[in-house]
């Protein structure tokens, strides 16, 4: 009711600001905290990004405008800006700037530079005046144009410095870090000046047969290039500075810099000079260390970020951290940096550097001691009895498939024609027909070879025919689209389903779908298809077509596909053939997947989820184990000091673990007034009957794993655990399940039902539980 009524009021002020271009003067404060930014000079306050703290009423509706804007800047906004707009990313730019190198190096006489631009508190400069006449300029409606107006007619703020508060002052120009209007205002504004440089003819920046590549943005990262910068790079600063003086840019020349190649030493000193810029022989771009030669690309990135890992893996190797904390670390530190990197600059990475990865990972989950369970099983899912640790090779083939797309849609022919440059057939060919050995350019390119590479790994799992966007034309450099066509054709849409098999189309259906296409190019197209045939045609999207059409999760969908091929033959674990010896029965895969798909989800924490998998896994360390390792050692129990001491042992046949388990036994019966078989899988597993009613398989399974977590803390003990310790155990987990349940706004009535049994059990016991209460 409360939302109905806020909701309404929100509508209400939202409204009259469209209509009256008033702001409440709440919205106009602003309470600003400065962040330094990474390896800067802290005692500089040009080092420091100001975020601004803004009102919540104000960030909803500034959200509303932003998502109103957003759908219109698609459209508007050229593809060399990569920032802020949907399937849009960094390595949009990276990998034109990456290929734009690697096309320098390769042709003969032809020089090149690259200019990264240093904007001056670019967000903070941005004039006010520019952004409305440019909405105004642009027809956008008037009650838009009235909300942003509102915004930015009068803002003010205050700074925290040393945790005191300034007083407020008058802004008059800038969008604010922090607001969801400023990066796509930002964006909206700086196109301008990206149209002025791609218009401007005598600007040739670096040409690639009809493609020109002058320019690429993100947010406020420009670099910009040519083949004569001697020439142009002048006309280009001074077109900077223009558009500055108009929209409110400044460039810090002292931070901007030159990458050249091929030029004398003389003309990069003569450049140098005349603009005022330094030319370096190493930049840093979106987060990418970038030389004018590719080969430097794993040194100076990979080389540099694993050095960075190896050393906080040192520092938190001995930090009480728990074995699935530890997994959780590399997925949320470790692995982002390196998938950063795998999604950016997909290049050749030797076996052994994966090796060397894996054994300093292995080294830190298992604190430096002998791995407990195969790496292969803990990279495996959740959902099939792993511990979801990822897999880097995987990680990274999964990013560099991702990077195809554009090959098998040929929908990007900036791209395309960079990547295909100097190439005898067109991408399909490659892909499809197998043209790699026909043509000795194609591997001296480092990016293409590693793509290529990746792709002839995988090709077989995800088409076993012909894919339907293969395209002959394009594969075989033929005139398909030079004549005025969009798109190469390709088999989707030059086939037709009949009652056998799919059959080419006759050249007049296939014109009738908008194409020009005369009978020479129809009987090339032919020709291939009565070859073609005899292999086949993929009928229905495979996985991997529906994943690079969606762009939604590329990676972790893509990833999941391989890990899925990848340990397939992981499925029965070794420890699942354990467990069916040690019980005397075999466990079926339904009762298997019922544990890892839907009990585990009753653990809430690492400690018993824990306990889970180290069961499930035969992980705890025995005699046995111990004695192998250290061969002086006895590998008789130590509890019995009789039989051998093997897991099954230790855990259940052992006399003092069966008196242990029949004292559980007989009290998880009292407390749930039921009788429960009493079988090894159903207390050391958690395998209870499916026809267990849910809340009394929820308590009975939490209260066997509290049992088997004290038991494991007397692991080495003689004796077991008293029967107080494992209902003080049972007590912390009822109150953190409790505690979380309420975190998550659950129905307080659910854990009434689940611990309403151990509660009632507990009235008379004078067993301090601290204050345990439903």
């Amino acid at each position: 009711m409360m939302k109905d009524e806020i909701t309404l009021i929100l509508q209400k002020i939202m409204n009259s600001v469209l209509e009256t271009n008033q702001i409440p003067e709440t919205w106009k404060e602003a309470s600003i905290i400065l962040i330094p930014k990474e390896n800067q000079d802290e005692k500089q306050i040009q080092n420091y990004r100001p975020i601004s703290l803004l009102n919540i009423d104000y960030k909803i509706f500034s959200s509303i405008l932003a998502n109103r804007l957003k759908s219109t800047l698609s459209n508007w906004i050229n593809a060399d800006q990569a920032g802020f707009l949907p399937g849009r990313q960094i390595k949009d730019n990276t990998r034109i700037i990456l290929n734009i190198i690697e096309h320098i190096q390769n042709t003969k006489l032809k020089k090149g530079a690259l200019l990264l631009l240093d904007a001056e508190k670019a967000f903070d400069q941005l004039n006010w005046n520019f952004i409305i006449e440019l909405l105004k300029n642009l027809r956008y409606g008037g009650k838009f144009i009235n909300g942003i107006q509102a915004i930015y007619t009068e803002q003010r703020a205050k700074i925290k410095i040393n945790g005191d508060m300034t007083e407020m002052f008058p802004l008059q120009r800038g969008v604010r870090q922090g607001c969801p209007l400023s990066p796509l205002l930002f964006i909206f504004a700086i196109e301008i000046l990206a149209r002025k440089l791609r218009q401007d003819d005598d600007l040739i920046g670096i040409k690639v047969k009809n493609q020109k590549y002058k320019i690429k943005l993100f947010a406020d990262d420009i670099i910009l290039m040519s083949e004569d910068p001697q020439k142009e790079f002048p006309k280009m600063i001074c077109l900077v500075n223009q558009f500055g003086s108009v929209a409110g840019l400044s460039i810090n020349l002292r931070k901007t810099k030159i990458l050249a190649t091929k030029l004398s030493n003389k003309e990069k000193e003569e450049l140098s000079q005349e603009i005022g810029i330094e030319i370096a022989l190493q930049a840093k771009y979106l987060g990418i260390n970038i030389t004018m030669n590719n080969k430097d690309l794993y040194k100076n990135n990979y080389e540099k970020t694993w050095n960075k890992i190896k050393n906080d893996l040192k520092k938190w190797m001995n930090l009480d951290i728990s074995l699935l904390g530890r997994i959780a670390t590399i997925k949320m530190n470790i692995l982002p940096r390196l998938c950063f990197l795998f999604q950016n600059i997909p290049i050749d990475i030797k076996e052994k550097e994966f090796t060397n990865w894996n054994a300093e990972l292995t080294k830190f989950i298992w604190r430096g001691k002998k791995p407990r369970i195969k790496m292969k099983n803990l990279q495996d899912t959740k959902q099939r009895g792993g511990l979801a640790l990822p897999n880097l090779k995987l990680y990274r083939e999964a990013a560099i498939l991702i990077w195809l797309r554009e090959w098998i849609h040929l929908d990007n022919q900036s791209l395309i024609t960079l990547e295909g440059d100097s190439l005898k057939f067109g991408l399909h060919a490659y892909l499809i027909y197998g043209k790699v050995a026909e043509d000795s350019n194609f591997n001296k390119h480092p990016i293409r070879k590693t793509l290529m590479n990746t792709w002839n790994k995988y090709k077989k799992f995800f088409y076993r025919k012909l894919p339907q966007w293969t395209s002959i034309q394009e594969a075989f450099k033929q005139s398909g689209n030079s004549k005025g066509n969009k798109r190469w054709p390709t088999y989707a849409e030059i086939l037709k389903k009949t009652q056998d098999n799919l059959q080419l189309k006759s050249l007049i259906e296939i014109n009738q779908q908008g194409y020009n296409m005369n009978w020479f190019e129809y009987a090339q197209i032919h020709q291939q298809y009565q070859k073609d045939v005899h292999t086949g045609f993929e009928e229905e999207k495979t996985d991997l077509d529906k994943i690079l059409q969606s762009r939604n999760k590329q990676l972790s969908k893509l990833y999941s596909l391989l890990l899925k091929l990848h340990t397939e033959d992981e499925y029965i674990k070794e420890c699942m053939v354990k467990w069916a010896k040690n019980i005397g029965r075999s466990i079926s895969i339904d009762e298997w997947e019922y544990l890892w798909r839907v009990k585990i989800k009753i653990f809430r924490s690492y400690s018993l989820l824990e306990n889970f998998y180290k069961m499930f896994y035969q992980a705890y360390m025995t005699p046995v184990k111990l004695a192998k390792i250290q061969p002086q050692l006895k590998n008789t129990c130590w509890k019995c000091k009789q039989a051998t001491g093997s897991f099954f042992h230790m855990w259940w046949t052992c006399k003092k673990a069966k008196n242990f388990w029949i004292k559980i036994h007989k009290t998880t019966e009292k407390i749930l007034k039921l009788k429960i078989p009493m079988h090894p899988e159903i207390f050391l597993l958690g395998i209870t009957d499916t026809s267990l009613l849910k809340p009394h398989d929820k308590l009975f399974t939490l209260m066997t794993t509290a049992a088997r977590i004290v038991y494991a803390r007397a692991w080495k003990l003689e004796e077991t655990p008293e029967m107080e310790e494992w209902i003080v155990k049972v007590t912390e987990v009822a109150e953190m399940d409790i505690l979380t349940g309420y975190l998550q706004s659950k129905d307080p009535s659910e854990f009434r039902k689940v611990w309403d049994p151990f509660k009632r059990f507990l009235e008379g016991k004078t067993i301090s539980t601290w204050g345990f209460q439903i």
